[in-house]
């Protein structure tokens, strides 16, 4: 048969004539490797992220597609389909964007309210549900105050007071020197005094009020009870001050009584606040039960 035959043979021809159309054989062969398409496992894999929501494994997943085979119908349709993907990620950060945004403003607005609440299960919440933060912070202190009386020794310091009464005595001295105090114009300053120490007299019962009603631990009886003493002392001497610097004649011999009463019970409570605070340390440090 010869090698054309056999040629013809393998070709699948039924003669041995017009051998040159073998030569497609090997063309044809070669076509069928360029088939694999080298970009569709990729090309797959990124259509089933787009599916399921993930839309950044997409967009990557088509570049590798794009970039596998640019030829091929995957790498081709993978290249048709990146901008559509990277408009639909862009709307979809922004979505989320403004999702993020507006759950932060409420749990700004929320940890708000709670904070500015007097109710101390509010004060919890806060503190569970937004731990670390600021409001939380505040929470934890006022949650603290509210049981504890040392917590609170700040805030209920005499020191105001005190002075005003120690400047009293000035003052009158001062109001019935001033010019036109025969015109009468002296008194109206003395009762400009008054009212102030009437107005102190009302800033410490309302102190007195809150220290009496407060929660206080175990161990801080004597702070409360010292605390107690000296809002009464404070506003025994602050009435008194209203009381003779209203009357209708305010004499000498009444107002340095006084002043001196005021210097020496100024001196007693700031002895008194520095026992407190030393007994407030005392018992911050202290060991606990089990502890």
């Amino acid at each position: 048969m010869g090698i054309w035959g056999t040629i013809s043979s393998v070709c699948g021809w039924v003669t041995p004539v017009r051998p040159k159309r073998c030569l497609l054989l090997p063309l044809l062969l070669g076509s069928a490797g360029r088939c694999v398409d080298r970009a569709a496992p990729e090309y797959l894999r990124c259509g089933q992220l787009e599916t399921s929501g993930d839309l950044p494994g997409a967009l990557a997943a088509r570049e590798g597609a794009s970039k596998a085979d640019p030829g091929g119908f995957s790498g081709k349709s993978a290249t048709g389909r990146l901008t559509s993907i990277k408009v639909k990620l862009a709307a979809k950060t922004a979505a989320e964007e403004v999702a993020s945004a507006a759950a932060a403003a409420a749990g700004a607005a929320e940890r708000s309210h709670l904070v500015s609440s007097a109710s101390p299960d509010d004060w919890r919440m806060l503190i569970s549900k937004y731990p670390g933060t600021p409001e939380a912070q505040s929470a934890e202190t006022k949650l603290k105050e509210s049981v504890s009386v040392c917590a609170n020794l700040e805030s209920w310091r005499l020191g105001i007071p005190l002075r005003r009464a120690a400047r009293f005595g000035d003052e009158v001295s001062t109001a019935r020197k001033a010019p036109g105090a025969l015109e009468g114009l002296a008194p109206v300053s003395i009762h400009s005094i008054a009212e102030n120490a009437r107005e102190d007299a009302r800033s410490v019962r309302d102190a007195l009020a809150q220290i009496q009603a407060h929660a206080a631990q175990p161990e801080e009886d004597h702070v409360q009870n010292s605390l107690i003493a000296n809002c009464h002392m404070m506003l025994a001497l602050d009435e008194k001050w209203g009381q003779e610097l209203l009357a209708s004649d305010v004499s000498v011999e009444s107002v340095a009584d006084l002043v001196k009463r005021s210097a020496a019970l100024g001196g007693r409570i700031t002895l008194s606040e520095a026992k407190m605070d030393d007994m407030c340390c005392a018992l911050a440090t202290a060991p606990r039960d089990g502890g």
